[in-house]
């Protein structure tokens, strides 16, 4: 019995974790939306006044924040190769520190750098790509947009929990 209890805790307990955000984030604008009735708006109108701020607030951050991270993204991605001769140079003067480098990271003889010019050699020689990597490469495709439609879906479930617990207010309580 006490197994198949933790076994079906297990398997609701994200629905209790989105619950719990849903309840979080409508204590969180609660205040706001009392105040607003209290001035006269209806229930509705005051929960639907503040979630669109909210709402607002969290696209206003993801404006400024946003630009900035796919430029800093870039520019890391771009700079690469050469993050990867430093980090090289710094590891040839420490030959210690390399050999655990390497051990931790499972290479043998070359440096990293050496490591990744011999891999894209190797793919290069290869010729055309085989079936398992195409379907290794689709499933991971759909595994991440799986993760990200079910993402979004809880973002979905826990807005709309969350507005309807500030319209119903203390009905639902």
């Amino acid at each position: 019995l006490t197994l198949v209890v933790i076994w079906l805790v297990l398997k609701v307990i994200s629905i209790f974790l989105l619950l719990l955000l849903a309840v979080l984030i409508c204590l969180a604008l609660l205040p706001p939306v009392r105040r607003l009735e209290h001035r006269g708006m209806s229930r509705g109108a005051a929960a639907s006044t503040v979630f669109g701020g909210m709402l607002l607030m969290f696209a206003g951050f993801l404006w400024l924040i946003v630009p900035p991270l796919v430029t800093q993204s870039q520019n890391l991605i771009d700079n690469a190769p050469d993050y990867i001769d430093n980090f090289d140079r710094v590891l040839d003067r420490y030959p210690t520190i390399r050999d655990e480098v390497e051990r931790y990271l499972g290479i043998e003889e070359d440096s990293p750098l050496e490591e990744a010019a011999s891999e894209t050699t190797r793919s290069e020689q290869q010729g055309p790509v085989s079936a398992e990597t195409v379907t290794t490469g689709a499933a991971k495709v759909l595994g991440f947009t799986a993760q990200l439609v079910g993402g979004l879906a809880n973002a979905f479930f826990v807005l709309v929990l969350a507005f309807y617990l500030l319209i119903e207010g203390e009905k639902t309580w």
